[in-house]
């Protein structure tokens, strides 16, 4: 009740969401699917990205709705980075709507927003640059 209220009344052009199960997921078996009421709230409100964990790797889907439908002009991205743990699940498989995906290297994700755009950085702590990166205006 709280998040509803919250996002109906925000004023915000750029809109991000946190939980630790992702909705959209390399692997379907881990997926949140007890978040979709909070992934649709979300997505409803316009929120440009979703952020997770728990997968033990790092994925970036373009955005879609909570079907997992790809929607290009009001879709919300779901990152997942689960890169900073003890142990790494290397990406074997795919799913609809991913645009990128890392399994191998430990790292960590920068987020820039800005007044109506954000953009992303998944740097890997293995000394390369930047494994992942991309710029999206905000819905």
């Amino acid at each position: 009740e709280w998040l509803l209220e919250d996002l109906v009344s925000t004023k915000a052009k750029c809109i991000a969401g946190f939980m630790h199960y992702p909705l959209h997921s390399l692997r379907p078996d881990k997926m949140g699917t007890a978040h979709t009421p909070l992934w649709t709230a979300l997505h409803q409100a316009g929120a440009e990205f979703i952020l997770s964990g728990d997968q033990h790797n790092y994925q970036r889907f373009a955005p879609m709705d909570e079907s997992g439908n790809i929607d290009s002009t009001g879709g919300t991205r779901q990152f997942v980075i689960g890169t900073g743990g003890t142990r790494l699940n290397p990406v074997i498989d795919e799913y609809p709507g991913m645009e990128f995906a890392l399994g191998e290297q430990h790292g960590v994700l920068s987020m820039t927003l800005e007044q109506d755009s954000y953009s992303w950085e998944f740097l890997t702590t293995s000394g390369d640059a930047v494994a992942d990166s991309g710029t999206a205006s905000c819905n």
